[in-house]
């Protein structure tokens, strides 16, 4: 009789070894799930911006060729700014403005050089591709804005 207690406590004690196991290995399963959904989360996060980069880098591209494109075709006193040419330039401003963020400065400030060109350009005033340059540093400086936010995700 004592043996079959023996081996029962040793059973008994073996059952509460494999419970506490069971217990430990559930809350390692849980710390490595939740750290790879916040490693997934911020991957997805980081995709996303560097797609909203490309986009705006798209699209001021877009906005200072067709400046060079009117500018080559304008220095002909007989060529004028065509509707195709006006429409590109508001197609991308308007994307781009829909893209950045209406409160930040440097969006702002992009917005408004984009604009003064496109009014310079539509009325015919031959100093229209004087802001590109601008458009350039300020296009630049949002994109590292977001860069810098994308490698503060990564660490």
């Amino acid at each position: 009789m004592s043996e079959e207690i023996i081996n029962k406590s040793w059973i008994d004690l073996g059952n509460l070894f494999i419970g506490i196991g069971t217990i430990f290995l559930g809350f390692i399963v849980l710390f490595v799930n939740t750290r790879n959904s916040k490693l997934d989360r911020k991957v997805q996060i980081a995709n996303k911006r560097q797609e909203w980069i490309n986009n705006l880098r798209k699209n001021v591209a877009i906005f200072l060729g067709e400046i060079e494109i009117i500018s080559e075709t304008s220095n002909n006193p007989l060529n004028k700014v065509s509707n195709n040419n006006l429409q590109t330039l508001f197609r991308s401003m308007n994307e781009i403005s829909m893209l950045v963020h209406p409160e930040d400065e440097d969006s702002s400030k992009l917005i408004e050089l984009m604009a003064q060109t496109l009014t310079r350009a539509k009325n015919g005033d031959q100093k229209y591709a004087e802001y590109a340059p601008q458009v350039v540093i300020y296009g630049k400086i949002l994109m590292d804005k977001e860069w810098k936010k994308i490698k503060q995700l990564k660490n």
